[in-house]
C-alpha cells in the first residue's frame, strides 16, 4: 500500500493456518514457513523490521511507525484444497510449548451467560436453546486454548521491548496494544464470536505506555480506533488531520510532553457501531445470513447510559447500561420492565437516539462525528439537554432509521434515515417541527 516503507503481511488462505503461516513482503511471491508457528514468525519479522527502523532513525533521524498484528487468538482455519477449498475452522492452536498452560482455568461467567429468559431477545437469538453441561465443558475448554495461544502473543510483546531497549529508543517510543473486536462465549445463549452489538463483542483492550505518561491511569472515557490516526500524529508533534472522522485520546501526559499535544476539545458522549453481512458461531459453526445491524450508546448524563439498536429485521433493542450492564432486559420491546425510568421518558430516549443513529450514519470530520446530534439540534450542547421537553416535539417527528431489507454489504439506497444538511437550514426534511426555538437549554 502507497506510503508504507515495508508491508510484510499474511496472505489468503494461510491467514489463519497457526502453523502453515504464508506471507508476501510488499507484494513479492508468496513465502511459507510449514512448521513454524505464525505469532512467532510475526515477531520474528517485527524484531527485524524495528532493527532496519532503528538504523535509519539513527542516521537520519527519521521517526518511524510500526504495526504489528499476530491472528492469536482467532480460530485455527485451514482451507482443505482437495474439497475444493472448503474452510475447516478449529479452536485457535497454541504454540507447543504452550499447550498444557491453565489446565484449571475456566471462562468467567457473567449474568447473561446462558440467558434463562430471550423472549425479548431478537428473532435469532429466541431460537437458541439453553446450554447443557457438554456444552459449557467445551466452552471452558475453548477459552483456555484462546488463553495458551495468546501467551505466544504476550512473548512477542516481550520481544518488541528488548528490541526497542537494545537499540536504546525505549523510553522514547510510545507502545500501543489494542485489538480489532471484542469477543463472546456463551453470552445470550450464543456459543462464540464477535459480530453481534452486544457489550463483550464491542469492547476492545487499548494500552499505551511512552514517554511522559503517567504510570497506572485508567481512563473510562468513550473513544474508537477511528482515534488512533488523530492521537498518533499529535503524540508525533503534526496536526490533527483534516480528513479524520476521529479525535485525540485524552492522554495523561507530563506538562513537557503535553506541551506539544492536542488534547480533545470535548469527550464523546455517543458512539455509533455498525455491521452488515452475515454472522459465523465459531463453536456451533452455524451461520445467520441476516445478520445487518446499527447501534449507539449514548450518555444521557443523569438519566443514564443507554444502547440503542436497530436490525435489518426491523427489530429494536434498548438497554440501559448505567442498571443493566449484562443487558438483560429490552426495553424497546418492555419498556416497563424498567425498575429505574418512565416509559415515557424510554420513549423520548428512543427518539434521540434515532436520530443519533442517521447522524453517525452521515457525519463527516471529527468535529461533527465527536456530537453529530448538532446536526439536529444545533443549540444543544450535551445529550443531557437534548432530553428538554420542549425538543419532545422535533424528535419524535424525525424519521425512524431503518434498512429496506438485509443485505450483505453496505447499500447506501438501503439505509433510510434522516440527513439533515449541515447548515441546518434544510431540517424541513427530516421534521416538520423546528428545532430553532430553542436558543438556551435549561438542563436544571
Amino acid at each position: 500500500p502507497a506510503n508504507w516503507t515495508d508491508i510484510d503481511a499474511l496472505v489468503l488462505p494461510f491467514v489463519f493456518e497457526y502453523n502453515l503461516p504464508v506471507f508476501s513482503r510488499n507484494g513479492a511471491a508468496p513465502v511459507a514457513y510449514p512448521g513454524h508457528y505464525s505469532t512467532d514468525v510475526v515477531a520474528d519479522k517485527a524484531v527485524a523490521q524495528i532493527k532496519t527502523a532503528a538504523a535509519a532513525h539513527k542516521s537520519l533521524g527519521k521517526p518511524f511507525y510500526v504495526q504489528i498484528a499476530p491472528v492469536t487468538c482467532h480460530d485455527n482455519v485451514h482451507y482443505d484444497a482437495e474439497s475444493g477449498g472448503v474452510a475447516v475452522a478449529t479452536p485457535p492452536y497454541p504454540a507447543a510449548r504452550h499447550a498444557k498452560l491453565y489446565p484449571g482455568v475456566t471462562l468467567p461467567k457473567g449474568p447473561n451467560f446462558n440467558e434463562s429468559d430471550v423472549s425479548d431477545k431478537p428473532a435469532w437469538i429466541k431460537t437458541l436453546p439453553p446450554f447443557v453441561s457438554s456444552n459449557a465443558t467445551f466452552m471452558d475448554e475453548y477459552y483456555r486454548q484462546r488463553l495458551r495461544a495468546l501467551r505466544a502473543a504476550d512473548e512477542l510483546v516481550d520481544k518488541v521491548v528488548q528490541q526497542l531497549e537494545e537499540e536504546g529508543l525505549l523510553n522514547n517510543t510510545y507502545i500501543i496494544y489494542t485489538g480489532d473486536n471484542g469477543y463472546h462465549i456463551g453470552a445470550h445463549r450464543q456459543g462464540s464470536g464477535k459480530e453481534t452489538p452486544y457489550e463483550e463483542d464491542i469492547h476492545v483492550p487499548f494500552y499505551i505506555r511512552g514517554p511522559g505518561l503517567q504510570q497506572g491511569v485508567v481512563n473510562n472515557a468513550i473513544g474508537s480506533h477511528v482515534d488512533l490516526a488523530s492521537t498518533l500524529v499529535a503524540l508525533a508533534g503534526g496536526q490533527h488531520p483534516v480528513i479524520a472522522d476521529g479525535q485525540t485520546m485524552p492522554l495523561h501526559l507530563s506538562a513537557k510532553q503535553g506541551a506539544n499535544f492536542t488534547q480533545p476539545k470535548q469527550q464523546y458522549r455517543s458512539l455509533g457501531t455498525e455491521y452488515w453481512g452475515f454472522h459465523i458461531d465459531q463453536i456451533t459453526d452455524s451461520l445467520l445470513p441476516n445478520f445487518t445491524w446499527k447501534s449507539v450508546r449514548a450518555d444521557f448524563g443523569s438519566s443514564g447510559v443507554f444502547k440503542y439498536t436497530v436490525w435489518c429485521t426491523q427489530e429494536h433493542e434498548l438497554y440501559d447500561l448505567s442498571h443493566d450492564p449484562a443487558e438483560l432486559d429490552n426495553l424497546a420491546l418492555n419498556s416497563t420492565k424498567s425498575k429505574f425510568h418512565t416509559p415515557e421518558l424510554l420513549s423520548k430516549v428512543m427518539d434521540r437516539m434515532d436520530a443519533l443513529i442517521s447522524a453517525f450514519y452521515y457525519c463527516q470530520g471529527s468535529e461533527e462525528c465527536v456530537d453529530p446530534l448538532k446536526r439536529f439540534a444545533p443549540n444543544v450542547t450535551s445529550l443531557k439537554d437534548a432530553l428538554n421537553p420542549k425538543l419532545d416535539a422535533y424528535f419524535a417527528d424525525v424519521p425512524k432509521f431503518r434498512f429496506k431489507h438485509c443485505s450483505q454489504a453496505v447499500l447506501l439506497d438501503n439505509e433510510v434515515g434522516c440527513r439533515v444538511a449541515a447548515d441546518h437550514n434544510k431540517s424541513r426534511v427530516c421534521s416538520q417541527v423546528s428545532p430553532d426555538g430553542i436558543q438556551s437549554v435549561d438542563s436544571g
